[in-house]
């Protein structure tokens, strides 16, 4: 486990065929020049908290990992690559 800090942001989903899905948005962290998708399911806070901090810096603490973001089932489809889990908010 790590002290992080970044900027929460909402980024719109899109698929594979370019369509937006409304509704769908997924958080990321910016650190730096580097976003990371927030695996919301594998940490310790809430989407719905998450959301209310979109926009603002925050200190967590956490950990950046790599593997699949939607599923942690490797016979599901997913998107993959580098993510961050969040265990608690600091400030």
């Amino acid at each position: 486990m790590e002290i992080i800090k970044g900027k929460v942001l909402e980024v719109p989903f899109v698929n594979k065929g370019g369509r937006l899905i409304e509704g769908a948005e997924s958080l990321f962290l910016e650190v730096g020049t580097q976003q990371y998708f927030i695996k919301i399911q594998a940490g310790k806070v809430s989407r719905l908290a998450l959301k209310k901090l979109v926009g603002q810096e925050i200190k967590l603490e956490g950990k950046i990992a790599n593997g699949l973001w939607d599923s942690d089932d490797p016979t599901v489809q997913s998107r993959v690559g580098e993510y961050v889990v969040i265990f608690k908010i600091l400030e």
